[in-house]
């Protein structure tokens, strides 16, 4: 089955007092989900393309941070901020396009920037959402895990990495 080289992120207002999560209605599939897309030019690397997808799709620019790698400094290298996590998702077939697989880099974001604004080839909606909300809402049940771990990692006061 072909693979897709997707990235995705869970984009968060802010980090100390009540934070939101961004979501947006995904036009395709009908459910509330974090923005990204695909990887889609050579020298873009999937840090990149989401934060690229994330201000396409809802004019928001973020920073990267992560709870589980440290940044590594050396002199003949830069380090990159690796997923959070990766995941393979079936997507099923759709009118001309045949059952696939995304292999998406998961990041977490934090906004920097930028107006809430949905971009209507992509979504329906675009808003920032509490965790008690996102429980009502429809979403894969992989993007609610995620987002619900995101959440108590901030929670527990875990360690945040962010000088990518």
């Amino acid at each position: 089955m072909v693979k897709q080289f997707t990235s995705s992120v869970i984009v968060f207002d802010n980090l100390e007092h009540d934070p939101k999560v961004l979501l947006i209605h995904h036009n395709k599939f009908n459910k509330w989900m974090i923005p990204g897309g695909h990887v889609e030019q050579p020298f873009e690397s999937p840090s990149e393309a989401g934060i690229r997808e994330v201000l396409e799709e809802t004019g928001i620019e973020i920073s990267l941070f992560s709870f589980i790698h440290e940044p590594l400094e050396a002199e003949d290298a830069k380090c990159v901020i690796p997923p959070e996590y990766l995941h393979e998702q079936i997507i099923p077939q759709r009118k001309f396009q045949p059952t696939h697989i995304h292999m998406d880099s998961l990041y977490l974001g934090l906004k920097e920037g930028g107006e809430l604004k949905v971009n209507t080839s992509e979504a329906k909606e675009a808003k920032w959402v509490t965790l008690e909300k996102i429980e009502s809402l429809n979403l894969f049940d992989g993007t609610y895990k995620l987002i619900k771990k995101a959440y108590t990692n901030l929670t527990h006061k875990k360690t945040i990495y962010n000088n990518f």
